[in-house]
Order: C-alpha cells, then sequence, then structure tokens
C-alpha cells in the first residue's frame, strides 16, 4: 500500500505522490529532471499504535534513539528548515559539541557547609547530597521561571520528592536569592531536613537526611532514590529550556555511614528487612558522572549503577544484583507514571561517562 500511495498504480488509478511532486517540482522550476527518491527515503515517518490517538506526546516521553519518532520528527525538520532544495544531495549538519561541564568546587564547599552545620545542629548524622552542573551552562533565568521549572520537576508519586516545593509554610517555601532560588525544609519532631540551591544558570545543590534508620541502609530505597534523582534531572533541565544534547555533571556524596548495615526489603514482604552485610567502618561515599540530557532515561539502569555502586562497595563490596535492581528501577518507573524505556546495557552504548 505504501508503494502504491508513493510511485502510484496504472491499474488502479494511483498517480502516486512522489511522481506527482517530481513534475510540480519540474514545471515550477524549469528543471530539466528532478528525482525525488533520496528526499522521501528521509522524510518517511514511521507509525507507533501507542502514540496514534495524542495520549503522549513522542518527543516529551520516549528516548531519542535512532528508532524512536522522535529521531525521526528531527529529521523531518532538518529538511523542513534546511537551504538545499529536496531534489539536491542532503548534507545533515554537524551535531554542535558541548564543553564538559565543571563543577564549581567554591560554591559547592559554601552550600554543603551551611547544610552540614544545619545537619550538626539538628544531631542528623547521616546525609545524602547531590548537585548538577549544566553545559553550555544556562542563560541567567529569572526567579519566577526557576520556581515553574522546580515545581513542574518533582518526581510524581515518590511521596517526599528530591527538590520538593511546598508552598503553604512561609518557611519551608522557596525563596528567592541573589544567585536564583532555595529552599530548606526542618522538621525536628521526625529529625528530617531537606535543603536545595537552584541557580540561575541551572547549577543545583541538594541535600537529604538519611531517611533510614540509623542503623540500616536500604540499598533497593537507594536505588529508587538514585533513579528518582535522574529523572528529576532530566524533567528539571527540560523545563528550563536546556538543549536536549547538553552535558550534566551529576555528582552524589554520603556521610554518616559509619555503624551502618546494608540492607534491604524482604521481596514478598516488603515490611520486613533482611541484612546484607555487616556494619560499615567507613563513613562517606560519593560517585559522579557525566551524561547527555537526552539519553538519561535509556541509561537510567547504567547511570544508578554507576552512582551507587561506590557506596555499596563500602559494605563489604557488596554489588547490588543487576536482575534486581532494573526490576526495582522499571516498576518505580512505572509507579511514578513514566513510560518503561529500552535500557543502555552500560559500556560503549551507554551514552555517559563515568567521573573516577
Amino acid at each position: 500500500m505504501r508503494e502504491r500511495w508513493r510511485f502510484g498504480d496504472t491499474d488502479l488509478g494511483i498517480p502516486g505522490y512522489q511522481p506527482a511532486f517530481e513534475q510540480l517540482f519540474v514545471e515550477l522550476y524549469d528543471l530539466p529532471e528532478c528525482d525525488l527518491g533520496a528526499y522521501f527515503d528521509d522524510v518517511q515517518v514511521q507509525h507507533l499504535p501507542r502514540f496514534a490517538y495524542g495520549e503522549e506526546i513522542a518527543a516529551k516521553v520516549e528516548p531519542a534513539d535512532r528508532l524512536s519518532l522522535t529521531r525521526s520528527f528531527e529529521h523531518v525538520l532538518q529538511r523542513v528548515v534546511g537551504e538545499d532544495p529536496p531534489w539536491k544531495e542532503f548534507a545533515p549538519p554537524q551535531p554542535e559539541t558541548f564543553a564538559e561541564p565543571v563543577a564549581d568546587e567554591a560554591w559547592l564547599l559554601e552550600k554543603r557547609g551551611a547544610a552540614l552545620n544545619q545537619l550538626a545542629t539538628l544531631g542528623i548524622p547521616g546525609m545524602m547530597e547531590a548537585s548538577f552542573f549544566v553545559s553550555p551552562a544556562l542563560p541567567s533565568l529569572a526567579a519566577q521561571q526557576l520556581f515553574k521549572a522546580a515545581q513542574a520537576a518533582q518526581v510524581p508519586g515518590t511521596g517526599w520528592p528530591i527538590g520538593a516545593v511546598l508552598t503553604t509554610s512561609p518557611e519551608s517555601r522557596p525563596h528567592i536569592s541573589p544567585e536564583g532560588l532555595s529552599a530548606e525544609i526542618i522538621d525536628p519532631r521526625t529529625g528530617s531536613y531537606d535543603y536545595w540551591v537552584l541557580r540561575a544558570d541551572g547549577a543545583f545543590y541538594f541535600v537529604r537526611n538519611l531517611e533510614e534508620e540509623r542503623e540500616y541502609l536500604l540499598a533497593d530505597d537507594r536505588v529508587a532514590r538514585m533513579a528518582e534523582l535522574l529523572m528529576y534531572c532530566k524533567r528539571l533541565y527540560t523545563l528550563l529550556g536546556a538543549d536536549r544534547r547538553a552535558k550534566v555533571l551529576i555528582s552524589v556524596g554520603f556521610r554518616g555511614l559509619n555503624g551502618r548495615a546494608l540492607g534491604s526489603r524482604m521481596p514478598d514482604a516488603p515490611e520486613m528487612l533482611q541484612r546484607l552485610t555487616k556494619s560499615c567502618i567507613q563513613d562517606s561515599a560519593q560517585a559522579e558522572v557525566v551524561t547527555q540530557l537526552a539519553t538519561i532515561q535509556a541509561d537510567i539502569d547504567p547511570l544508578v549503577d554507576v552512582l551507587t555502586a561506590p557506596l555499596f562497595a563500602l559494605f563489604d563490596f557488596y554489588r547490588f544484583p543487576m536482575a534486581d535492581r532494573e526490576q526495582v528501577i522499571r516498576r518505580n518507573l512505572a509507579d511514578w507514571g513514566f513510560s518503561p524505556a529500552p535500557q543502555a546495557k552500560g559500556g560503549a552504548h551507554a551514552g555517559f561517562t563515568a567521573k573516577m
């Protein structure tokens, strides 16, 4: 059927759209001949039934791999806005390359110091911190734009989301600062502490107390939180208007690990815990990775692995089983309302670089 509509069928009286356009361009542009074969080979867009009725917008929810609608739309756009006419050979534009993002260490030291002082005042011994730096840096954004992006970037269904935006309490709601936007959420009754800063150029810093009981660190919960952090990063920079090819430096750190044992929830009884290792004798761990914004969801499993492996290694060199990690990530993505993404299995095909 596609061949008939494209090239025509004289027996059925179908002229074909390619010969019709070729004849039209010959007449309009006084061409000796016109061959649009290569052009129509390039601009065809595949049909995917799950996007047929508009419940989801493909470019917003699917990874931009070679088989995606997003990649097809991008290619059509290149041909439509390009300067060359459709009958000439197409030279695709060379992709723009972005420099590696660099952490602002002085800024991180200042924010970390403020958070650690508050944690010490509250008597909270353990914490997780994370930071994002994007390249190219964003133009200086207004506080209102930062607020709207931060509010919409929260991952739904996580209970207490990373980068929580509260609007009911004057003390806890985000405040405008000379550098952008910040929020500090303190609950002395539960011993919980959240602190985050979103700078006008897109730099982000986050601290939260470890949510487990003081004698444990739960491996499956840490995997889920890391997946949430990555999805939050993707949503935040997309909402802030970052180029989808932008590179992001994602760093995570943990403190207050000494004396904790690694555990996990029982698969058939989530309210019960199983102990996986002896108590840790070291107090901190850190990891970082550089990834492309567009590939975060497709690469989420190996990214989570890279960011959690140094933490788990402190607990008797524990290695979270790959199948269990994939199951935790995919279950949580589904619970949070995200479509499952094809998983890149690390190595040469993963679109990120682990930083050692």
